[in-house]
C-alpha cells in the first residue's frame, strides 16, 4: 500500500499500480498531489512533473510537508521558466515546451532510470498539471501521453498523481482524460469526494 498520511479524509491509501486523477481547482488539486507526494516512506522514490512552478519552488513545497530524501527525488521541469539557482542534490531534467510530450516522457524515464530502473523499487509519480498540457497540445495526444505514463505505472507497481484544473476545461474533456485513470480524487468542493479502484478506505 502507499500511504496518504493524514490528508486525504477516509482514504488510506493506493494499492501499488494505481494511476490516480485529482481534480477541481488548481491550486486544491495541486496540494492533494504534494501531500500524497510526501507522504512516503524512506525507502520510496519520488519523480515530479511539474509545468507550473520551478524545481526549487516544488522541492520547498514537498518539504514544507515532511523530510524528503533528495537523493531518491527527481524533477521533470517544463517550460521556459527555470531556476537560475536550481535545488542541491535533486536531479532536474528540463523540457523547454509543455507541447513536447516525448521529451517530457523521455525525462521522465530518465529520472526512473536514475532511481534504479525497473529495480526502483516503490515510485510515487506525479504530474501537476494536466491542465498546461491540454493548453499547448491537442486532447488526443495528451491522452496518449497520460495513457503511456499511467501504464507505466500500473507495470511497475508504482503509484501516479496527476492534477487537473477541471474547472478550465469543458466536461467531455475532462471525461476524456479520466478514462486514463483507475481513480478520481474530486477536490472541487474542499473536501474529498473519491470513486475508482485501488482506493484503500479507512
Amino acid at each position: 500500500m502507499y500511504d496518504t498520511g493524514v490528508a486525504f479524509d477516509g482514504v488510506a491509501g493506493f494499492e501499488p499500480g494505481t494511476g490516480v486523477l485529482v481534480t477541481g481547482e488548481q491550486r486544491r488539486a495541486r496540494e492533494r498531489v504534494y501531500d500524497a507526494l510526501a507522504a512516503g516512506d524512506a525507502d520510496e522514490g519520488v519523480v515530479v512533473v511539474t509545468t507550473e512552478r520551478t524545481a526549487r519552488a516544488v522541492v520547498a513545497d514537498l518539504e514544507n510537508r515532511g523530510a524528503v530524501d533528495r537523493s531518491r527525488l527527481g524533477i521533470v521541469q517544463v517550460g521556459a521558466d527555470t531556476d537560475a539557482d536550481p535545488p542541491e542534490r535533486v536531479a532536474v531534467e528540463r523540457v523547454a515546451s509543455p507541447g513536447d510530450l516525448t521529451g517530457v516522457s523521455l525525462a521522465t524515464a530518465k529520472l526512473v532510470r536514475g532511481l534504479g530502473g525497473e529495480d526502483a523499487g516503490r515510485i510515487r509519480l506525479g504530474l501537476v498539471s494536466v491542465s498546461t498540457l491540454l493548453g499547448h497540445g491537442e486532447l488526443g495526444t495528451v491522452f496518449r501521453f497520460l495513457h503511456v505514463l499511467t501504464a507505466r505505472t500500473s507495470g511497475g507497481g508504482w503509484l501516479g498523481l496527476f492534477a487537473v484544473d477541471s474547472a478550465a476545461h469543458d466536461p467531455q474533456t475532462v471525461s476524456t482524460i479520466r478514462a486514463a485513470f483507475d481513480t478520481e480524487l474530486d477536490t472541487t468542493t474542499g473536501s474529498l469526494s473519491v470513486r475508482g479502484t485501488g482506493v484503500l478506505r479507512d
